[in-house]
């Protein structure tokens, strides 16, 4: 096993490397941060190669007898009678890092109780403004910081370090778009850390956002740790939150759509044909043969808005009307109309006809 080689050394290194490769390694690595198996063995590797290089004596084994000779111990020799039995890594790795950042930390002076870094984000198109976030509470290593806000403590007494809260920007999204599907691209800035693990710089990051078939307004599309990076906290999710912009003609309600259509009294007692063009520009004709009423909804199966969980399924399209009634009517009009309803014919006539 190459103690150096899991901490990214060189047998050149000092005190210091070893120990800011091991804090940024750790950092990297943490259980609270990354719960992938890889994550947690390498966390655990990075703590028995930091208490072997950074304690001096087992240090001068390892490296003058290698790995083999510091597991089996050297016998005989003067000033490593502590390893006659052989080293044998039994820590716990989580002890290992907070005495590391709980105690003295070498890294102190960095740590400063200020408020966070803004997130900034340009336009790819007109429908995406700016992402600023301000205030981002900082969470600070060691004992030495006590009181400090955004520290926790759990029941074993270890620092647990905290996340960011989530970064959450509304993003307008036309009907046609939750209709039909579509891409999204954003860019945002954000600061990362340096290979030293303590400074940071900024990264220009850009970000495609899928809009599916039938997504509504609230939907939330998350992107995980893509907040600003600083060696004390877990960066923030970004997450986007849809919002519907108003249609002009359509009106959405869960997965059914909303037509509204002005109708003559003719036309609603003598039937007619109303025409819409779709979200997806074709043009619908829907015969309407029924007596409109006031209140009255035509239910067009099929052509509300696709369901996201079952694409290849819609909603209902619902067209409702408002009856436009004459202002006048002539005497001989009246007269007509009177015959019309006064004759009207029964239920056998109407199905003979």
């Amino acid at each position: 096993m190459d103690y150096y080689k899991i901490l990214k050394l060189n047998k050149t290194c000092t005190d210091d490397m070893i120990k800011a490769s091991y804090r940024k390694l750790a950092l990297k690595y943490h259980p609270d941060k990354n719960q992938t198996i890889e994550a947690q063995e390498n966390f655990v590797l990075i703590a028995e190669a930091y208490d072997v290089l950074s304690d001096p004596q087992k240090k001068a084994v390892y490296d003058n007898y290698g790995y083999d000779g510091l597991k089996r111990g050297v016998p005989g020799r003067e000033g490593y009678e502590g390893y006659h039995g052989g080293y044998c890594f039994h820590k716990d790795a989580n002890k290992i890092f907070y005495d590391f950042f709980g105690g003295d930390n070498p890294f102190s002076d960095f740590f400063t109780p200020d408020k966070g870094d803004k997130w900034n984000t340009e336009n790819i198109d007109e429908n995406e403004k700016d992402i600023n976030e301000n205030g981002i509470e900082k969470v600070m290593f060691g004992r030495k910081f006590g009181g400090l806000h955004g520290m926790k403590k759990t029941m074993n007494g270890i620092m647990k370090i905290k996340k960011n809260p989530p970064l959450e920007k509304e993003l307008e999204i036309t009907l046609e778009q939750l209709y039909n599907g579509a891409i999204k691209c954003v860019k945002i800035e954000r600061k990362i850390l340096n290979e030293d693990g303590i400074t940071t710089s900024t990264e220009t990051k850009k970000l495609t956002i899928n809009i599916k078939k039938g997504y509504k307004e609230g939907t939330k599309i998350i992107f995980p740790n893509l907040g600003d990076q600083s060696p004390d906290t877990f960066p923030a999710d970004i997450v986007f939150i849809l919002k519907e912009k108003p249609h002009e003609i359509f009106k959405r309600k869960g997965n059914d759509l909303y037509y509204h259509v002005n109708v003559s009294l003719l036309k609603a007692l003598t039937g007619t044909v109303v025409e819409i063009k779709t979200l997806d520009n074709r043009l619908l004709r829907v015969p309407v043969n029924e007596i409109i009423c006031p209140n009255y909804k035509k239910e067009v199966p099929n052509e509300g808005m696709p369901i996201s969980k079952t694409p290849n399924k819609k909603g209902s399209l619902f067209i409702t009307f408002t009856l436009e009634f004459p202002t006048y009517f002539s005497e001989n009009q009246k007269s007509l109309i009177k015959q019309a309803f006064e004759n009207k014919p029964n239920k056998t006539q109407t199905a003979q006809e």
